[in-house]
């Protein structure tokens, strides 16, 4: 919603994912939403409980956003 909200003024140079485990599908509107203003953000933490995955796609999107597909 705050991607939505801000549209294209985006005014965070800093964003902290609290589980980024809800991240890790490609295919959510969470993941589309942070995507389409990834370049206007300079830090992005993400923290989570859960590090391990059940496979390596679970690791790509959250890896994606802090790399950019790196």
């Amino acid at each position: 919603w705050l991607v939505d909200y801000c549209r294209n003024l985006w005014p965070f140079d800093m964003v902290v994912l609290d589980e980024s485990s809800s991240f890790k599908n490609s295919r959510s509107k969470r993941f589309r939403a942070l995507k389409l203003v990834r370049s206007r953000i300079k830090r992005l933490v993400e923290l989570t409980g859960t590090p391990a995955p059940n496979g390596l796609e679970d690791l790509w999107a959250q890896i994606y956003l802090l790399d950019g597909g790196e």
